[in-house]
């Protein structure tokens, strides 16, 4: 290690410090590098409730925004991601007014006696139910048609129960396909922890679980999983603080992802996974609802982070990327630069191009398993133009989700698997969506409508 300069403090004099620099050859095998594999889930009850929970979501954010619209100056309404960011504290009482960035200045302040209230709790517990209700918690006794008054009743006053769905059934392919490698798997919720763990020991796997309630037997739990017995560990994802670490771990199971690439690059790392030794990291999504919107900002994010696509997996190797603190200041989203009409042109041919291989692969496909699916899926993207001229985020998230549709439909009539894909191909269901975005829902509805 050789002496660069000292750092030039007050404490220079007194403890001489110096910057030492490292060579890389020295800890390049150590540098921490995971392999993160998004396995798209399609239930069909979940869906229903999803979508239920969209359309309720969508009106009431649009009480809001007609609220915010007719508060001078007339007509700069307030963009999602800044209204959610700015909901708890509205809801709660600690802010009394909603400010309306666009840039890095207020270009509205809205008092909470102008918002509708109503609509802003509404809006509030949606997004609670939906990250219980994609663990597979329902409230108990719950139909879809009392959807719409469990969202409007206070919080708290629901209990909810984990209903078996298949983001289990997935996680007993990927364990049944490990061959008894150590695997932990991180929940959300106390209830889906005990409950997961149940299934898994009924179903042979040797397992335990451990989370905050668990104050005597945690340790020795953890134990059994480090050297004794047991091959998974079901744990939530709160339990333990930064530097806990289970290396002993040859994998990891998330039951759903999380929107903050840097929460989820601190947790997938907790297995210790490094370019010498890669490990795999599985992360469930249920498609076609807002948890497959959720996975596809996570891939987005990542990207940026100097992860890579691989043919079934993201190679990432974290590089902290700077951008603006969202909290202080949240920048207005801008539209993306209008295209060129030869460049629409491409894109609209290149898609057809794509929906039309897509068919064909359908026609064909009736025994095949998503991951066959896939990289026929892959193959077509890539013939096709379709992956160079739409951003790879969300093409990887759309394959994905076709790949278990097609594997689990493609037996059913072509005249329902198509009406059911324009249905979610509709740009009307991705709200959020600007830009780029919202011309690759509007290419792929057209497309296959055709």
């Amino acid at each position: 290690m050789a002496k660069k300069s000292t750092f030039d403090t007050i404490w220079r004099q007194k403890l001489a410090p110096v910057i030492v620099d490292i060579p890389k050859e020295q800890y390049r095998e150590w540098i921490p590098c995971v392999d993160v594999i998004p396995l798209g889930v399609e239930d069909n009850h979940v869906f229903a409730v999803d979508d239920k929970f969209r359309i309720a979501y969508g009106k009431a954010y649009q009480d809001i925004q007609l609220a915010v619209k007719a508060l001078p100056p007339v007509g700069i309404g307030v963009p999602l991601r800044q209204l959610i960011q700015q909901l708890p504290d509205l809801i709660s009482g600690v802010q009394d007014a909603l400010r309306v960035f666009f840039g890095r200045r207020i270009a509205k302040v809205v008092p909470v006696a102008i918002l509708p209230m109503n609509a802003c709790i509404k809006l509030r517990n949606i997004m609670l139910e939906r990250l219980l209700l994609f663990e597979d918690l329902f409230p108990i006794g719950a139909s879809l048609s009392t959807v719409e008054g469990y969202l409007e009743s206070e919080r708290g006053a629901l209990r909810h129960e984990f209903v078996r769905g298949k983001k289990a059934d997935t996680l007993l392919d990927v364990l049944r396909l490990s061959k008894n490698k150590k695997t932990v798997i991180f929940v959300r919720n106390i209830p889906v922890c005990e409950e997961l763990s149940k299934l898994l020991v009924e179903k042979g796997f040797k397992a335990v679980y451990a989370h905050g309630d668990v104050n005597d037997a945690r340790y020795e739990r953890l134990y059994s999983f480090k050297k004794g017995p047991a091959t998974v560990l079901v744990v939530t994802r709160q339990l333990f603080g930064r530097g806990f670490d289970l290396p002993e771990a040859d994998q990891a199971i998330f039951y759903s992802p999380k929107d903050s690439e840097k929460t989820m690059w601190q947790e997938l790392l907790r297995i210790r996974s490094t370019v010498r030794s890669v490990k795999k990291c599985f992360i469930l999504f249920y498609v076609w609802t807002a948890e497959a919107d959720k996975m596809t900002r996570l891939l987005q994010r990542m990207m940026r982070t100097n992860a890579s696509f691989r043919d079934n997996s993201v190679r990432w190797t974290y590089f902290e990327a700077q951008e603006p603190d969202a909290k202080t200041e949240a920048p207005v989203q801008k539209e993306a630069e209008p295209a060129t009409e030869q460049e629409s042109d491409q894109r609209d041919s290149v898609t057809k191009a794509f929906v039309k291989r897509l068919l064909e692969i359908i026609r064909q496909s009736h025994n095949l398993h998503p991951d066959d699916v896939i990289q026929h899926l892959n193959m077509a993207a890539r013939e096709s133009g379709f992956v160079g001229v739409w951003p790879r985020h969300l093409v990887d998230i759309v394959i994905r989700e076709l790949a278990v549709t097609v594997a689990m439909k493609a037996k059913g009539k072509m005249g329902k698997l198509k009406r059911f894909l324009a249905c979610v191909f509709h740009p009307d269901r991705y709200p959020g969506a600007i830009g780029l975005e919202k011309q690759f829902w509007h290419e792929l509805f057209v497309a296959i409508e055709i």
